[in-house]
């Protein structure tokens, strides 16, 4: 009886299949995660843009920016959107427009991703 005996080759074993679809599954889990509060923080922007180019800005208080600021985010529907702090540095008859905002996002079980965003707009 001839016996033949063949070479082993490398190949894509059990365990690594379960590393990278492990990897893989991680990597999409985060993108379909974190996605969206980039696209809500562009819908930010637009508000800010918006906020500062309307006429009575240069007389609202920051508390009065940043409740107009919330009425205008539950109206687009943007729900985790904590706003820290609105500041607003007036000069002569410039004014510059600060707004420092963090998005929670849960990840995994109690684990959580906190995105801290930060825009500046300068009012004339």
């Amino acid at each position: 009886m001839l016996k033949i005996s063949l070479p082993k080759v490398p190949g894509f074993s059990l365990l690594s299949s379960i590393f990278w679809l492990t990897a893989i599954s991680v990597i999409i889990t985060l993108g379909v995660r974190l996605t969206p509060p980039y696209l809500q923080d562009l819908t930010v922007n637009q508000l800010v843009e918006n906020l500062a180019n309307e006429p009575r800005i240069k007389r609202l208080s920051s508390s009065d920016l940043t409740q107009i600021l919330k009425q205008q985010l539950a109206k687009k529907n943007i729900d985790n959107v904590q706003i820290k702090k609105i500041m607003l540095e007036r000069q002569q008859n410039k004014m510059l427009l600060n707004l420092n905002y963090e998005a929670r996002v849960p990840l995994l079980g109690n684990i959580d991703a906190v995105l801290s965003f930060q825009k500046s707009k300068l009012v004339e």
